[in-house]
């Protein structure tokens, strides 16, 4: 009677093969990365250094947006004649968007290079914000607010 081994996954990082007697777990090989289509090595520090301030002012950026919105909304109420529902949709809209293409962001970062996700993020965030603060009209700062969440979520998701 031949006995053969079963070969299930137990473990995210290890491979456990079953027989009728014994239990043996290797470890999973890791796939090299590779980053830009070069092998994954490692990186500088000051490489390091410039990504980690890349990402802390994309974030302060965020933070600018959403802070200057609010503290900008009674202003925005009186200038435009805004009742409080559409005061409330231009904060509303920015989170709808934002939450809706959050799980489609982390697909396109999958799919594609994630770097180029994050910059096309960051820029039409950027382009987004100084065309809202332009704007003179109820509906278009709604539709730039929604924008900015598409914008955003394309930055967070990579």
């Amino acid at each position: 009677m031949t006995v053969v081994p079963l070969i299930m996954l137990s473990h995210p990082f290890m491979i456990s093969t079953k027989s009728l007697f014994t239990t043996i777990y290797m470890p999973l090989p890791l796939a090299e990365m590779q980053v830009d289509g070069e092998q994954k090595g490692l990186q500088s520090p000051t490489r390091k250094l410039v990504l980690l301030v890349i990402f802390c002012l994309a974030q302060f950026l965020d933070g600018v947006n959403n802070s200057s919105l609010l503290s900008a909304l009674p202003a925005l109420d009186n200038s435009m004649n805004m009742t409080s529902s559409q005061s409330t949709w231009v904060i509303s809209a920015f989170q709808l968007t934002f939450a809706s293409f959050l799980l489609i962001s982390g697909r396109i970062s999958d799919v594609y290079n994630p770097k180029t996700a994050f910059i096309g993020g960051v820029s039409g965030i950027c382009v987004i914000s100084i065309c809202s603060g332009f704007v003179d009209s109820k509906i278009p700062i709604i539709i730039c607010r929604a924008l900015c969440g598409i914008g955003q979520h394309s930055r967070d998701g990579s």
